[in-house]
């Protein structure tokens, strides 16, 4: 699997008519980042308490 990049993240949202410079492609790829280690910490902590 591929690692996402801020680079990857402009191109993807380039391709759907998105322009975004290379700190907002950034700051998303972070916001990205911090989503997905909140929901996956979310998800153990409910397996584990079952």
């Amino acid at each position: 699997m591929e690692k996402l990049t801020p680079e990857k993240v402009k191109a993807m949202l380039q391709k759907k008519g998105v322009n975004v410079s290379s700190k907002q492609a950034a700051s998303i790829f972070k916001f990205l980042k911090d989503m997905a280690n909140l929901v996956v910490g979310q998800y153990l902590r409910r397996k584990n308490d079952s």
